[in-house]
């Protein structure tokens, strides 16, 4: 039951049984480093494992983080995880800016794609097509909101798309300073 609303709430965003997912359970499940959120499938743990040993008796004396290991579906490290997942971070910034990072914001873009009745127009600024681009370096009201941030931080920098800033944000927020942490959560908070 509680693996089923885990489920529910990261493929759609609320508890309900409806259709549609925003991020797959099994990408979720992976971990950090590899794009998801690191959350171990626990509850699914015991009974794929259960074959690989002679009785029942026999398994409390495995540790999980061993089982979690062998069974798991290994992906790529991506670069960008420590900029998000890093001590202190701010959960429900973290979790937005994996959103945005991985392009799954519910943008007007994307729901006219799926056949939606919308207006694709930005309801901020009213020029372009809401997508996450255009949120984040298009409307002038959110690139007036990074300049006054990055002033703030002391960065000066132009934003030309989200590829660049990411491997711009990566590159210069490897440290563990406390400047490098107080940049990293301006940059998630931005996000957010």
């Amino acid at each position: 039951m509680i693996s089923q609303l885990c489920m529910r709430y990261f493929w759609k965003g609320q508890d309900s049984s409806t259709g549609g997912a925003k991020i797959s359970w099994q990408q979720v499940s992976s971990l950090k480093s590899e794009d998801g959120l690191g959350l171990e499938d626990v509850f699914k743990l015991r009974p794929e494992v259960a074959p690989v040993f002679t009785s029942a008796s026999s398994l409390h004396r495995v540790k999980a983080a061993w089982i979690w290991g062998e069974i798991r579906v290994k992906y790529l490290v991506v670069s960008w995880y420590k900029l998000i997942w890093f001590p202190l971070h701010v959960p429900k910034h973290a979790i937005n800016a994996w959103f945005v990072i991985l392009d799954r914001l519910s943008t007007l873009d994307k729901l006219l794609r799926m056949n939606l009745t919308v207006d694709p127009c930005c309801p901020i600024c009213g020029f372009d097509s809401e997508s996450r681009d255009h949120l984040f370096f298009i409307c002038s009201l959110s690139c007036e909101v990074r300049t006054q941030i990055w002033c703030l931080c002391g960065l000066r920098r132009n934003a030309l798309d989200w590829t660049s800033t990411l491997a711009w944000a990566y590159a210069g927020l490897k440290g563990k300073s406390l400047l490098e942490f107080i940049l990293k959560l301006a940059w998630n908070t931005h996000i957010y």
